[in-house]
Formats: C-alpha cells, structure tokens, sequence
C-alpha cells in the first residue's frame, strides 16, 4: 500500500516510476506475498499428507481386524470339526434316539377292525391257521351233540331164550314191539344187551317214554350253557379260556356218562354234557369271526359248520367197531376233547378285540403284531388300540351310538327281537 501511494504521488508531481528504489522496494514486497503463498500451499500439501497417512493407517487397523476375525473364525470352525468327527456317532444316535421320541410322541391310535384291514391283512395265513384250529372243537361239539343217534338206538331184532315161551307169545322177531306180549327172561336182543342203552335198560313197551328222556334234558342243557357260557366269555374268562373249560367239561361228562348205573343217571349226565358243549360253538365262532376282516365274517362264519359235519360224519366210523358196547363210544369222544385243549388249543391266540375291551391292551397288540408277523408284514412302531365304537347305519352313512344306545340288547332291539323270535318258532316247529 505504502508503495503505491508513493508511485500515485510520483504520478501525480509528474514524476517517473521508474525510479530505481521505488522499483527495488515493488520487486521485495512481490517475493514476500509469493513466499507466503508458497508457505499456505506447503502448509495445505502437509495437511493433505496427514490426512492420507492418517487414512491408510486407518485401513491397514481395519484390514489388520478383519484379518483377526476371520482367523478367529478360522479357528473356530476348525476347533468345531475336530470336536465333531470323534462325536459323530454320538450325534447320530442321539438324532435317531429324537426320532423314535417323536414318533412315539406322535401315536397312532386305531381300532382292531382298522389295523387288521390296513396292516395285518383281512384273511391271511396266520388267520387261515387260527380259523383251522379254533374251527376243530366243532366236531366234538358235533360228536356229543349227536352220539345219541347210535348209543340210543332201537335194536333192530330179538330171539328167543326158550322157544316154547316164545312160540306161545307169538309175534314178529323183527318188531320190537312184539315183545312187549312175551313174558321177562325168555327173549334177548340179537345184539346183545349192550349195543345200546334201549337194550340194557329196557327201555320198550311200559318204558318207552324213559328213551326220549336224556335227548331232552341235554338241549335244555345247552340252552342253559348257552347263556352262562356267553356271559362267562363276555365278562370273565374270555373266548380261549372259555372254549378250555368247555372242552375239559365235555370231555369229564362224556367219560362219567359211560360209567351210568341206570337211566336216571344217563339222563342227569346228557344234561350236564348238553350244558358244557354248549361254551363250544358260541365261543368258536366268536373266536374265529373276531380275527378276520370284515368282508371275510361270513365266510368264516360258515367254516365252523363244516367242522360240525365233519363231526357228525366221524360218528359211524366210531360207532361201527363199538357197536356191541354204546359206552364204548362215549369213552372215545370223550378222549378228543382232552387232547384239543391240552396240546392243541394253546396255539390259539385270544380275541384282540376282547382284550381290548377288558382294558388289555398291550396284549391285544401282541397279538395283532404276531398275525402280521406270520402275513409278513409289520406293524407301525407308535401304534396304539382304542376301545372299539359301536355304530349304526344309515343312509348318512356310519353314526356313533350312544352309551344309552350301545346298552340296547337283543329283545329291546325290535328288528332282533322279531329275528330271534322268528328263529325260536321255526326251531320249535322242527322239532315237533
């Protein structure tokens, strides 16, 4: 500034600027503004150099941290696998040990009915065998129902002791009633007084009606056994065990039979055999229908009838070698029952269903697990058994009864009520 006004002052007097001091003190005032220029710009530079250096220091701390880290990780996940290969098989059972919990946790709850039709099959082998087994109790069943048939029988002729008597009691040797005019003593049966209980007991003419007499008392007998039987493997013992004490008291009142002193006797003891045959035939056929599908009841149903005439049929191939000796005969029949239920009815399961109801579970599924062992099959590991329901159908398709419902029994039913009474009538009117 000072330079200036002097050159304004020069200007002004009409002086020259280009005065040498005035020049040398413009040069000197120049470099002083460019040296302080240079010295803000040296200064900025510096600045500059700071912040940079300040920033690659910063990022070499960040690269050095990331660097830490990963090793960190590195390491981690080395320390994981080296922890984890010697504990592998140690994982890989506790894995499966969770799996089994969660499928036990997640049941399978299904009826019988249900788990014979979708996993032990409807009629496999190992039903086919039970159906066998339980169905050959009926022809014992058969045997004592109809043994009277050839331990009853009339005699077909007689024969004189004396003919003098016989002569004069006149009459056909061939009609049994014809002996009813002889006197006591001088005749006799062609086959001998043992060849049934009409021969030994004289059962003709005045005694006639004694003949009838046992073949009544046993199927009152069964009619009786029929309903403590049926309560017995409802309630109690259940259908194996039932048919064991049916078979075991068939064969005991079969034997003790033979041994009868007199009719009265005889008589007494049909009527017990009639009374322990009875458990026989309701409980077989429970026992059989209970094991199959559905679809397959009726047939199977069917089977135990075949059995029943296979009995009957048995009867003349017994009968023929004893028939000088009727006690003889039951003395053989006596013998299959005990047989059955000692060697061969311990091979028959019970009926799930019945286990299931008494609150028998784990047994019911015992059995379910070894009739699809035999089909070859397998049951699921979470399965469990739930108590049967009773239904009813109708044209919206299956509905769950009631309690008050599920207690109806046959006569409080209309349509059984009609059925049975129908079946009683048509049984009563065969057999008059």
């Amino acid at each position: 500034m000072e330079i200036e006004e002097e050159i304004g002052k020069l200007t002004k007097n009409g002086g020259s600027v280009h005065n040498p001091l005035i020049t040398m003190k413009f040069g000197e005032e120049e470099e002083k503004q460019r040296g302080f220029k240079e010295e803000e710009e040296i200064q900025k530079f510096v600045k500059e150099d700071d912040l940079t250096h300040k920033g690659l220091a910063t990022a070499e701390c960040g690269e050095k941290k990331e660097t830490q880290k990963f090793v960190k990780k590195d390491r981690s996940l080395y320390e994981i696998l080296a922890i984890s290969r010697p504990a592998k098989e140690e994982t890989q059972n506790l894995m499966k040990k969770s799996l089994n919990q969660i499928e036990t946790e997640a049941k399978l709850e299904l009826t019988v009915d249900q788990v014979v039709e979708e996993y032990v099959g409807s009629f496999g082998l190992s039903q086919l065998l039970h159906v066998f087994l339980v169905s050959l109790a009926w022809i014992f069943d058969s045997q004592n129902t109809l043994v009277t048939i050839f331990a009853d029988a009339q005699p077909e002729a007689w024969r004189c002791i004396i003919n003098t008597s016989c002569v004069n009691g006149g009459g056909d040797k061939g009609d049994a009633a014809a002996v009813c005019r002889l006197q006591p003593g001088t005749w006799e049966w062609t086959g001998g007084r043992a060849s049934s209980t009409i021969a030994e007991w004289g059962l003709v003419c005045d005694r006639k009606f004694l003949a009838a007499l046992p073949a009544s008392l046993f199927f009152f007998g069964s009619l009786l056994g029929s309903a403590v039987f049926g309560r017995l493997a409802d309630a109690f013992l259940g259908r194996k065990r039932t048919v064991f004490i049916s078979c075991l008291l068939t064969s005991t009142t079969a034997f003790l039979t033979s041994l009868s002193p007199n009719i009265w006797i005889y008589a007494l003891l049909r009527f017990a055999n009639g009374f322990a045959r009875s458990g026989i035939g309701i409980c077989c056929l429970v026992l059989s229908t209970e094991a199959v599908g559905r679809k397959w009841r009726g047939q199977v149903g069917q089977y135990g009838f075949f059995f029943f005439t296979a009995g009957f049929l048995s009867l003349p191939l017994i009968a023929y070698p004893t028939r000088t000796h009727w006690r003889y005969i039951y003395r053989i029949i006596s013998f299959l029952p005990l047989v059955y239920s000692l060697f061969i009815l311990p091979f028959v399961s019970e009926s799930p269903r019945w286990l299931v109801v008494r609150g028998r579970s784990k047994e019911a599924l015992e059995v379910l697990k070894e009739y699809a062992r035999l089909n070859g099959k397998k049951l699921p590991a979470n399965l469990t058994l739930s108590e049967p329901s009773i239904f009813r159908v109708d044209t919206d398709g299956e509905t769950a009864l009631s309690k008050s419902e599920a207690k109806m029994d046959l006569w409080t039913t209309k349509w059984a009520a009609k059925r049975m009474i129908m079946l009683m009538i048509s049984g009563f009117g065969a057999g008059l």
